[in-house]
C-alpha cells in the first residue's frame, strides 16, 4: 500500500444541466491547470427547483475535482497472516467508509511520517484463497472521501467553522 496523488480524478470543466432549466459550465481560471491535467470534463443532470442550485452544484463539483487528491489505489489485507483482520475482511462492503493509516515501520525505530485518509470502498476482490495452505488475500479498491461537511450554525458540535466545513447559502 502506498499513498500517491491521483490526477485521474481531476476535471477541468464541469457541466450541470437542470431538468427543465439551465445548463451551467464552469472551468478553473488557471490555464496552467489545463496544460498539466488535460481537458477532462464532468457532466451531470440534476433535477432542482431553482437554477441557482444548479450553479452551486457546478461550482461545488469543480472545487471538488479541480486538484489531484491523495489516494490509495488498493489495499491488500492478509487475514491468514494477521487474524485480527478477519472481522474486517468478512464484514466490509462496497460503499463502506474506511480510514487507512500508514505508520512508520518498526525497522525504522518508529521514525517517519504517519499518513492517514478516509476512503470509500469501491471494489472488493478475494484472491489467493487456498484453505489447504491457509492463505487468503483480500484487495480493496478505494476512492477518497470529500472532507467538506454540512454544518448546523446553531449547534455547539456541528456548527464549528473550520477547514472541513464549507459555508454555503
Amino acid at each position: 500500500m502506498g499513498f500517491d496523488f491521483d490526477p485521474t480524478l481531476t476535471r477541468e470543466t464541469v457541466t450541470i444541466t437542470n431538468a427543465d432549466g439551465i445548463r451551467v459550465s464552469v472551468t478553473p481560471t488557471n490555464p496552467a491547470y489545463v496544460r498539466r491535467f488535460f481537458n477532462r470534463g464532468l457532466a451531470r443532470e440534476i433535477n432542482v427547483q431553482d437554477d441557482n442550485e444548479a450553479i452551486d452544484a457546478a461550482n461545488y463539483l469543480l472545487n471538488r475535482y479541480k486538484q489531484p487528491t491523495q489516494r490509495v489505489e488498493q489495499l491488500v489485507l492478509d487475514p491468514a497472516a494477521n487474524p485480527d483482520l478477519w472481522p474486517v475482511v468478512l464484514t466490509v462492503e462496497i460503499g463502506d467508509r474506511v480510514t487507512v493509516v500508514r505508520r512508520p515501520k518498526a525497522a525504522n525505530s518508529g521514525v517517519g511520517i504517519v499518513m492517514s485518509g478516509d476512503y470509500f470502498v469501491e471494489k472488493i476482490s478475494h484472491d489467493g484463497i487456498d484453505m489447504e495452505k491457509s492463505t487468503w488475500r483480500t484487495v480493496l479498491q478505494l476512492s477518497p472521501v470529500d472532507l467538506s461537511q454540512v454544518g448546523f450554525l446553531d449547534d455547539a458540535v456541528y456548527g464549528l467553522l473550520d477547514s472541513t466545513m464549507i459555508l454555503a447559502y
